[in-house]
């Protein structure tokens, strides 16, 4: 179902008036036949939505439906898709919103890789589970923890990526740390970053290790690889609660640069603002950094470079309107082409901004509204098939939608 992108003036809706639906279906904001416990699956139904293209070229969904993960496969960019195949067989409360959805990647000879979080009995806990698809994603394997606690303390906020040489890496924000201080009544602020990885395919995963303690506990990570090894940004806790973003690059499977700071926005807020970063590689190595902070320093959405592998950032670039509240920006890389995207909201709709540049962020263009709706929507995301940059979003009165907005 991609559409042909409309980049100067407001795209309308597609007229669905909330009114001719059920009271049920207007509260979701979905259709009256995806309400339904036994509902067909189906991308419509779903409230968030997580795409990828695969290295073969085909481009994959998945997203939660009646507490159960499902992926599908096009093969014409989104025009049509496979039957849904299941990947969790029970019912499971899965962490499914803008921050925190299931994450697909692809591995060798065609594996297909799923993680997702299930909410824990305590709350603000949950559980990162991990499952693989050995046979080009008609099947997929029970979902499984990737924790090495006996008992899990809490994993979530989670995100994955794959090397080159088939390595699997697992990020996520673990509360181990603070709840074993808990018991000795000592001081511990926020959660941390853990990683671990698989060399085998999924069959096995290494020891769990730290990489910062005291971050952020509730906003997403994010994970770009460059040259086969992981990079990660995530929203940071510096001195006593300021809450900017920090970065680490991969320098071997189980060894790193020391975590630098991606800029000093100085945003002091005992809360969690929900509010993830987004990272890029491009073609030539450079980072690209996108995230949103209310710090003293500066307010809004901001975009900043580095070709020193993190070890700098650039001065940051603002985005959007700020009387359009811009919010949850998100980037993607590919050969000397950046393209951001972000979501404002102009007091009667939500639009789907994006901007481009040509040469690796030095420049760009004017940003431009590629969607607009009156309804829900969920975060605006990039995703890149090596030809195009892409931009996905779900909304509650058109459904999911695949726009071509920046040729590579």
């Amino acid at each position: 179902m991609m559409a042909a992108v409309l980049l100067t003036a407001a795209n309308p809706a597609i007229a669905q008036h909330a009114g001719h639906q059920p009271e049920k279906a207007k509260a979701s904001g979905l259709p009256p036949q995806c309400l339904a416990e036994q509902a067909e699956p189906q991308p419509r139904c779903a409230s968030v939505i997580t795409p990828a293209f695969a290295p073969n070229g085909p481009l994959w969904l998945a997203w939660v439906q009646n507490e159960r993960v499902y992926a599908a496969v096009s093969h014409d960019k989104g025009e049509s898709f496979s039957k849904p195949v299941q990947v969790t067989r029970e019912a499971l409360p899965i962490d499914d919103n803008g921050e925190n959805r299931p994450k697909i990647a692809f591995g060798q000879s065609g594996h297909v890789y799923v993680t997702f979080t299930v909410r824990g009995k305590r709350r603000f806990t949950g559980d990162v589970l991990f499952s693989r698809s050995l046979d080009g994603g008609r099947t997929f394997s029970k979902p499984r923890s990737v924790s090495d606690e006996q008992t899990v303390s809490s994993m979530r906020f989670e995100d994955m990526g794959v090397g080159a040489d088939g390595k699997i890496y697992i990020a996520w924000l673990d509360k181990r740390d603070r709840f074993a201080a808990e018991t000795t009544n000592k001081a511990y602020t926020g959660a941390a970053l853990y990683y671990t990885f698989s060399d085998d395919g999924g069959e096995t995963f290494a020891q769990n290790r730290p990489i910062q303690h005291s971050t952020c506990e509730c906003c997403r990570t994010d994970m770009a690889m460059d040259e086969g090894l992981p990079s990660i940004i995530w929203r940071n806790i510096y001195g006593q609660n300021t809450r900017d973003h920090g970065f680490v690059h991969f320098t071997g499977p189980e060894s790193f640069s020391p975590p630098t700071r991606v800029s000093k926005d100085e945003w002091a807020i005992d809360a969690c603002p929900h509010h993830g970063p987004a990272l890029a590689v491009d073609g030539r190595g450079g980072y690209h950094a996108t995230w949103y902070t209310e710090g003293q320093v500066r307010e809004g959405i901001f975009y900043a470079h580095s070709g020193d592998k993190g070890k700098t950032f650039s001065t940051p670039r603002p985005l959007g309107m700020p009387e359009n509240v811009p919010e949850h920006p998100h980037v993607v890389a590919a050969g000397d082409t950046v393209v951001l995207a972000w979501k404002e909201f102009d007091g009667q709709a939500s639009n789907a901004m994006v901007m481009t540049s040509r040469d690796r962020g030095q420049t760009w263009t004017a940003p431009l509204q590629a969607a607009s709706t009156s309804g829900n929507s969920d975060h605006p995301l990039l995703v890149s098939n090596g030809e195009w940059v892409f931009l996905s979003w779900q909304t509650a009165i058109d459904g999911w939608r695949l726009f071509p907005v920046a040729q590579q």
